[in-house]
């Protein structure tokens, strides 16, 4: 496997822990225990700054194209159905954002469309790590990967570099802490 392939599915895996966190959030304020508007917050800071803005911007302006410049087309096949993907998780989002500001009543817009973006970010993550991610490997040269991961550290040190994988670890390790103290405290709420 090759070095860019392995920080992609690295990535891959801390938004997965993230959409883990978000799926048992749901599941917590559908019975009743509510995480408050800071939570999503963050949980959108994280999948808008992370995710997006610091993954998918990596795949976006540097992997596909190359993808691209080596045989595979942007406008149909694997490349086109990831691009389309980002999209569609960026309506998503944008729904996740737009029922925080309309109060609590709109918790239920706000679930449904947080189910569907973990259902489908965990599909596509499938689909780069097993289908895409081993074709362009195929089709990449060595220098080609000698190229991306300069690209990568680039781009990466353009977003604030080691800092910023920092602080999108740290925080999804304190959405997690919160959804496991809000657990705990419907458990004991319960057990009262």
């Amino acid at each position: 496997m090759r070095g860019t392939t392995q920080r992609l599915m690295a990535e891959h895996e801390e938004i997965n822990s993230v959409l883990n966190t978000l799926f048992r959030a749901i599941r917590l304020e559908r019975s009743g225990t509510f995480l408050g508007a800071r939570f999503w917050r963050d949980a959108i800071d994280f999948i808008r700054g992370f995710s997006d803005e610091f993954h998918h911007a990596k795949e976006e302006n540097i992997l596909f194209p190359v993808y691209c410049e080596n045989g595979m087309q942007d406008d149909y096949g694997p490349v086109a159905v990831m691009l389309k993907d980002h999209e569609n998780f960026r309506s998503f989002l944008k729904i996740i954002e737009e029922s925080l500001s309309q109060g609590e009543e709109d918790n239920i817009k706000r679930w449904q469309a947080t189910g569907n973006f973990i259902e489908g970010l965990r599909f596509h993550i499938h689909k780069e790590n097993n289908i895409l991610y081993p074709m362009g490997e195929e089709i990449l040269s060595r220098e080609d990967e000698d190229c991306l991961m300069q690209m990568f550290d680039l781009v990466e040190e353009t977003l604030g570099g080691s800092s910023t994988v920092e602080h999108y670890r740290k925080l999804a390790q304190s959405l997690e802490e919160r959804v496991v103290q809000a657990f705990d405290g419907a458990l004991q709420t319960e057990a009262n």
